[in-house]
């Protein structure tokens, strides 16, 4: 592969090894290699640059609820793109899964959201989306390497 390039499951393992909640893909793009040089070396090798936001919240049972964007954001005033499966319009109730709940209630999100937590950690299923599962999707790709 190339020199610097981390595989996706390696660089979510190191983040959450850390102390850092479940990385949320904000966004991806296939790197398309040209230098033909290149390309031969690296075969059918896909690469991707990813964009990910990071957050360390409390350690403490996550619990499902609702979640209303106040707009209060500069420049993000109409909504808030958390991550590729969370966009949150101004003043629309959403129903959010724990592991969202706590991003949004823990970090320095909190004072822009009115967060409602069910006491539920099992209400709403994960609303987070791996690199891997989107490099799939989107290119038949796991892992870095199409076959």
């Amino acid at each position: 592969g190339l020199s610097g390039a981390l595989h996706t499951r390696e660089f979510e393992r190191i983040v959450t090894t850390i102390g850092f909640a479940q990385p949320r893909v904000l966004a991806i793009t296939q790197v398309d290699v040209y230098d033909p040089q290149l390309k031969e070396l690296v075969g059918d090798i896909k690469y991707y640059s990813i964009t990910y936001r990071l957050f360390k919240v409390r350690e403490s049972a996550e619990s499902a609820g609702y979640v209303t964007y106040l707009g209060t954001i500069a420049g993000h005033e109409d909504k808030y793109v958390l991550d590729v499966d969370n966009t949150f319009e101004k003043g629309v109730r959403v129903s959010v899964s724990g592991s969202t709940g706590s991003v949004l209630s823990d970090s320095w999100l909190a004072p822009f959201f009115n967060i409602e937590k069910s006491g539920s950690p099992q209400d709403k299923a994960a609303d987070i989306s791996s690199a891997e599962t989107l490099m799939k999707a989107t290119t038949g790709c796991s892992a870095n390497v199409c076959r």
